[in-house]
């Protein structure tokens, strides 16, 4: 485990709205979207899930049109468990990366095999 998976999205007025309203929607949102999207790319078996905690904090708003970078990092955490890690990226005036929001969320329903079982590859 351990893998690095990274997702472009393009910040819409609504997740802007709802991070400057002191609300972390977009963070939330950008996570669900970056868990379904690393679960099918790292080839998790098809089983139900269940979210077991998630958090999300958001330290600095975005604005429509800002690109975001979102990384994710898939750690095994008990049988039956992963665990996901999230750090989102805006691109700042001079290229730098500026942390927009940081979190974290813990699934069960896996098989616990997968935690021993190399992505791509049949238990």
């Amino acid at each position: 485990m351990g893998e690095t998976y990274e997702y472009h999205f393009t910040a819409t007025g609504t997740e802007a709205e709802a991070e400057a309203d002191g609300s972390y929607l977009g963070c939330l949102l950008r996570q669900e979207q970056c868990r379904e999207l690393t679960l099918e790319q790292a080839e998790f078996p098809a089983e139900p899930l269940s979210t077991r905690e998630m958090d999300c904090e958001a330290l600095t708003e975005t604005e429509p049109g800002d690109a975001v970078l979102v990384r994710v990092r898939v750690t095994g955490t008990a049988p039956g468990e992963l665990e996901l890690t999230y750090h989102q990226y805006k691109q700042g005036a001079h290229g730098e990366g500026i942390l927009v929001a940081r979190g974290r969320e813990r699934i069960a329903g896996i098989s616990p095999s997968i935690l021993s079982t190399p992505a791509g590859s049949s238990a």
